[in-house]
């Protein structure tokens, strides 16, 4: 089992280079997705947690099609920053 300190400066990229079985083997539900919401990875405990199959919400977005109640300026707002702050800037 793959330990995962809670509280590292650097969680979301451990967990970002973990391959499905990987991910799959942590104790707690997680969610990967792209910088527009959707749904890159979905592990087997979150598939436990919500009664959903993981091979059915890949793909998805997950703020419109997945979790909508997650869809507002307090929470997707937080992950919009996030992704703006973290999207590298190209100038043309």
């Amino acid at each position: 089992m793959e330990i995962v300190q809670f509280g590292s400066n650097d969680i979301e990229n451990k967990l970002s280079s973990m391959n499905k079985e990987q991910l799959d083997k942590v104790a707690f539900g997680a969610i990967q997705l792209d910088a527009n919401g959707n749904i890159i990875q979905y592990n087997a405990a979150e598939g436990d947690i919500t009664g959903r199959d993981p091979s059915t919400v890949v793909g998805k977005n997950f703020f419109n099609d997945v979790a909508p109640c997650t869809n507002s300026p307090e929470f997707k707002g937080k992950f919009d920053e996030g992704v703006k702050k973290r999207r590298p800037q190209h100038h043309v």
